[in-house]
C-alpha cells in the first residue's frame, strides 16, 4: 500500500513540474542563439554550422545534434490506391475541432515577454527614414525597446516565457 501511495506521489509531483515548470523562446543574434529551453529539463537550439542547419537537442542524461538540411536516404513504398480512398473516408468522418480567434488570442495572452530589444538598420537610409516613425509609434504603443538605426547595426534579443498550465488553463476556460 505504501508502494502505491508513493508512486502515485511521484507521478502527481511530476505532473505537476511538467505543468508549471516554465518554457522559454530565446533569440539573440549576438550570440546566435535560437533556442527553446523547458526549464532545467530539457533544450534544443538551432545554429549554423559549415552552411548546414543543424539542431541540437540536450537534456542531463542525452544529447543529441541532427542536420535538418542532410538528404535523408529512406526509401517510401508505393501506397496502393485502395488505401488512399480509405484514407481520405477516414479523414471525413474525423471531427476536427474548431479552435476559435478568441481562444487564440487568450492563448497568447499568456505569453509573458522577459526581454525585448530590437534595434536594426536596413541598409536603406531612405528605408529607415521611413521606417523610423512607425518604430517609434510602436515602440509608444508597445513599451518595447524597438529602433531603427542608421548604424548598420542589427541586434535583437528577445526572450519569451509561458508554462503548459496557463495554456490549458486559457484553452479551456477563455
Amino acid at each position: 500500500m505504501i508502494w502505491l501511495l508513493l508512486i502515485l506521489l511521484v507521478l502527481v509531483v511530476g505532473l505537476t513540474y511538467v505543468l508549471f515548470a516554465p518554457f522559454y523562446l530565446e533569440i539573440d543574434n549576438t550570440k546566435g542563439l535560437f533556442r527553446l529551453r523547458f526549464h532545467l529539463l530539457m533544450s534544443a537550439r538551432v545554429l549554423m554550422e559549415n552552411s548546414s542547419l543543424i539542431l541540437e537537442i540536450k537534456s542531463p542524461i542525452w544529447n543529441k545534434r541532427v542536420d535538418l538540411l542532410a538528404q535523408n536516404e529512406s526509401k517510401t513504398k508505393p501506397i496502393p490506391e485502395e488505401n488512399i480512398l480509405e484514407k481520405k473516408r477516414n479523414k471525413k468522418e474525423k471531427r476536427v475541432s474548431k479552435i476559435t480567434f478568441g481562444k487564440i488570442k487568450a492563448i497568447l495572452h499568456t505569453f509573458k515577454i522577459n526581454t525585448f530589444y530590437v534595434n536594426l538598420d536596413f541598409d536603406d537610409v531612405l528605408l529607415n527614414a521611413k521606417l523610423f516613425p512607425v518604430f517609434l509609434g510602436l515602440k509608444f504603443y508597445s513599451r518595447k525597446d524597438l529602433n531603427v538605426n542608421f548604424i548598420g547595426e542589427n541586434k535583437i534579443k528577445i526572450e519569451i516565457e509561458n508554462n503548459m498550465a496557463r495554456i490549458i488553463w486559457a484553452f479551456i476556460f477563455k
